[in-house]
């Protein structure tokens, strides 16, 4: 058995491999080709196993779990996406599995030093706000757009990264997502946009750069997205590590529901 690298016509064969994780909107995201990947099967056609990698920190494995299958995952893993990623300083991984492939991860990619984590999932029915709530003076809510992705304000190379590590070209996030930003004299100060799309479904992704914490900053941007998003009819998604109490906090006082608690691996590079 071997497994092959399949093109973007042929990753709708995996898709329901991946049922018991479709809580995470990056596989649906990938599967309709809003977010850049690598996936692996072992039969393109009739695929009884699978691999997905955004190319950034999240793999995700589903499917039979026999031992030809895990010979040819730890194959995939340590020998051409962990290469790749100490080329381009992603430092680890969140490896997120189907049940039958929990188990067996530990001494599979012991390497890598396997470590669980939990992390939380949730989703907005109705946002726990009536209007936005405000900046603090001195600092302005953008959207970001072309003019803004065009500029030269300081810290935007850094918010111009996670764009170009979620779509493939920032046209392609101008499309198809959207986020807005905080912005004092001529520095990004934080941000929150579309990090995974699929159908009328959306998840944000939220950042606020050290010195400029604590200040509603992310709230504020966080709710501007959120707002945007109902207005186009969408389901907002938010996931986050659990000990991440600051992002849930967020998430939480804004609206969203927990919706589950899930495992994940950790994988160190």
């Amino acid at each position: 058995m071997a497994f092959n690298q399949i093109s973007p016509p042929q990753y709708s064969t995996v898709l329901p491999l991946f049922a018991p994780l479709d809580f995470n909107l990056v596989i649906r995201s990938v599967v309709e080709g809003n977010t850049p990947a690598w996936v692996y099967a072992d039969d393109p056609s009739h695929p009884r196993t699978a691999l997905i990698w955004n190319r950034m920190d999240a793999i995700l494995i589903a499917g039979e779990a026999g031992a030809a299958d895990c010979a040819w995952v730890r194959e995939v893993i340590l020998n051409q996406i962990v290469p790749n990623a100490r080329e381009r300083w992603i430092p680890g991984f969140a490896l997120s599995t189907a049940p039958a492939w929990e188990p067996l991860i530990p001494s599979l990619l012991g390497e890598l030093s396997p470590e669980p984590a939990g992390r939380l999932s949730y989703r907005l029915t109705a946002p726990a706000f009536n209007t936005l709530p405000p900046l603090p003076d001195g600092f302005e809510l953008r959207r970001i757009d072309i003019e803004i992705l065009s500029s030269r304000l300081a810290q935007l190379e850094e918010m111009r990264g996670w764009i170009d590590s979620f779509w493939a070209t920032p046209a392609e996030f101008l499309r198809t997502g959207y986020g807005y930003c905080a912005v004092t004299g001529d520095t990004v100060a934080a941000w929150c946009l579309t990090v995974f799309a699929a159908g009328s479904e959306r998840e944000l992704g939220l950042a606020t750069v050290p010195g400029f914490r604590q200040r509603g900053l992310a709230t504020c941007v966080a709710a501007s997205c959120i707002r945007h998003g109902l207005d186009q009819n969408q389901r907002i998604h938010w996931h986050c590590f659990q000990e991440n109490r600051p992002s849930a906090l967020i998430a939480e006082k804004l609206g969203f529901q927990l919706e589950r608690t899930y495992s994940v691996y950790r994988l160190s590079i």
